[in-house]
């Protein structure tokens, strides 16, 4: 469909017009024309107005294609003018250029009309669309509610709108003869200077916004200041764009009533996680001892080269890891203290493996490159084990349609000048456990949040927020620090960087109950309402020699406990009717010389019903054989 311009034509040679117009319409133009022969033919055409494009000879009789465009550049000053000629050499070209003509076509070239009158209509339009840019900038730059202050390079003020200038309460002749930095209070004028100093250098792009004292007369205005530096294409700076709010105190006040108000619902949503980690911890550890204790017993049952032993295994790990869980869900929200040990990173990722193969999912491939030799840091196993599981389920969730997951190790020195680029990492040599994904990435909006508690891109009930920043903490405190790489569709890397340990590893840990210290010739008194706990406490006593009684409930036990001659009771401190430190005491009163060591399924933090007894008397669930071998030898040593 032909396009609708109106063309002025300046041509006195009926032949000449003619083509133009047959050049136009060939183009696509439809064209509404007007030809005029004389200056004062066009003068009269151009009080018209409304032209699209003018098109003029270069020589008319008494008249000149320079003088047409004078004029027209008098009268309508946004129509582009194209020059026509015959003969026109480079000088009058680079002179009509000069003079404001958007093009010159020569006479001979007539196919060149239709693409000049084109470009010249685009450019005008630009250059229209840049007017009226330039003129909402002036609109809300005057009207803004905010003020708004443009200042060169060295910090001359250029220009300022009135909300500035109320503001500063300044008139604006006056604050055109200030320098910006100067309108600040001190000591925030040598601030001011360095911050633009710093845009200058390119080490920033944008100062703020941040609270800055102005002057205002002899008083001072508490103000948010943002300040950008706008530069041209070359790079070179033009000019500052400043914006300045006012902080009223009501607005303040806001401020930290907001900030007091998230603060309280963080606190609430600890305290709501610490008491339900609290509240579960007593049963789920009674359970996690059956779970773990049963099973190092079929396992030692078993012989080398047994299949059922990796099955076995596998639930005696899972055990354990439950039982991490647990510790560290307390740790979280309960700031937890954790006992770090030299281990090996390598064998903790080859032991997670067994686990991450059937957690991910067939289509998800998993590769690992780990480190050759041993691979020694200082951290609590467990815990390795619930970072590798955090982040690789994250990289399969990052992946629906499955992917590769890759899983390394390696040595990594940081010196002074790396250290200085992370906060929270120090010089030195670490073990870095490298986790990368071929996923969906992260954003920077994501990545600025991504340790956040409670923060979570996943679907509501999908996710808890809790991952990764339990994943933080633990590597914190193991003195380590994360290093995390993502862009939208190139995949994720998280690098957990841990100080590498000044010793080796220890050696793997003995079969269960082997090496125990043994019974010699005492009697235990167990008393434990669970009965799995029981069971298992009875069985474990019994492999390393003691002569064991139990009850299930306080009453049998003190029934128990005064008919036989037992040397240590061994009692869980919550029970129906009565508290294991109301048994001890009751107890005591037939046999002053039994020993006593209690079991509690309750956190350190988390409040024991009915008191605690010292700590040296306090044997924590879930329990194994280990831990309750050695307990039961040093409280009957004590």
């Amino acid at each position: 469909m032909a396009r609708k311009i109106r063309v002025l034509i300046v041509e006195d040679c009926d032949e000449d017009a003619a083509l133009e117009l047959r050049e136009l319409r060939k183009h696509g133009f439809e064209p509404e024309h007007e030809r005029v022969r004389t200056a004062q033919g066009l003068s009269a055409a151009l009080a018209k107005g409304g032209w699209d494009v003018i098109l003029s000879d270069y020589r008319m009789p008494g008249f000149s294609g320079m003088d047409a465009l004078r004029m027209a550049r008098a009268h309508s000053p946004a129509a582009p003018f194209i020059l026509i000629s015959g003969t026109v050499g480079e000088d009058l070209a680079v002179e009509s250029l000069q003079a404001g003509a958007a093009d010159y076509v020569l006479k001979d070239r007539p196919a060149r009309l239709g693409p000049a009158v084109e470009r010249a209509l685009r450019d005008a339009a630009d250059r229209e669309a840049l007017r009226m840019s330039e003129e909402r900038f002036k609109t809300v730059f005057s009207n803004a509610a905010i003020g708004i202050c443009l200042f060169a390079p060295e910090g001359r003020i250029l220009d300022a709108n009135d909300s500035l200038c109320r503001l500063l309460d300044c008139g604006r002749p006056e604050l055109l003869e200030k320098s910006f930095p100067d309108i600040s209070a001190q000591p925030g004028v040598e601030d001011c200077r360095r911050c633009m100093a710093r845009m200058l250098a390119g080490e920033i792009s944008r100062d703020g916004p941040c609270e800055r004292l102005l002057r205002r007369g002899e008083a001072e205005v508490h103000a948010e200041v943002s300040c950008v530096l706008l530069r041209a294409s070359t790079g070179r700076p033009l000019y500052f764009i400043a914006e300045v709010r006012d902080l009223t105190q009501e607005r303040i006040a806001a401020a930290e009533r907001t900030l007091l108000e998230r603060q309280l619902a963080q606190a609430q949503k600890l305290e709501a996680v610490g008491r339900l980690a609290g509240g579960v911890a007593h049963d789920f550890n009674n359970m996690l001892t059956a779970i773990s204790g049963f099973s190092a017993f079929l396992l030692e049952s078993l012989p080398e080269g047994d299949p059922r032993r990796d099955d076995v295994l596998e639930i005696r790990l899972a055990g354990e890891r439950a039982a991490a869980l647990t510790r560290q869900l307390l740790a979280f929200s309960r700031l937890q203290a954790v006992e770090l040990r030299v281990m090996d990173l390598n064998d903790a990722v080859r032991e997670a493996l067994r686990l991450l193969s059937r957690v991910i999912g067939e289509d998800v491939t998993i590769e690992t490159a780990l480190l050759a030799g041993a691979a020694p840091v200082l951290a609590d196993p467990t815990h390795i084990h619930q970072v590798l599981l955090n982040l690789a389920i994250n990289a399969r969730d990052a992946m629906p349609e499955g992917g590769r997951l890759r899983i390394g190790t390696r040595r990594v020195s940081l010196d002074e000048a790396a250290a200085k680029t992370r906060p929270d990492a120090r010089p030195g040599c670490y073990l870095a456990l490298e986790v990368s994904d071929t996923g969906m990435g992260m954003d920077q909006a994501v990545l600025s949040h991504l340790f956040e508690v409670f923060f979570t891109t996943k679907p509501e009930g999908k996710g808890t927020g809790l991952g990764l920043s339990t994943v933080y903490g633990i590597v914190r405190q193991c003195g380590g620090f994360i290093a995390v790489e993502s862009a939208p569709g190139a995949g994720s890397k998280f690098a957990v960087h841990l100080p590498v340990a000044e010793r080796e590893a220890p050696a793997e840990k003995p079969a269960p109950g082997a090496g125990l210290p043994r019974a010699r010739g005492e009697a235990v008194l167990v008393a434990e309402d669970d009965e799995f706990v029981r069971r298992f406490a009875v069985r474990a006593l019994k492999s390393l020699g003691y002569r064991v009684f139990d009850a299930g409930s306080p009453e049998e036990a003190l029934k128990v406990g005064v008919k036989e001659d037992v040397q240590l009771l061994l009692s869980d401190l919550v029970m129906p009717g009565m508290s294991g430190l109301e048994l001890a005491r009751r107890l005591g009163e037939s046999r002053p010389g039994v020993k006593k060591l209690f079991m509690s399924g309750f956190s350190r933090e988390s409040p024991i019903p009915k008191g605690a007894p010292p700590e040296e008397t306090l044997l924590r669930k879930p329990l194994s054989i280990e831990s309750l071998g050695e307990a039961v030898r040093r409280a009957l040593d004590s």
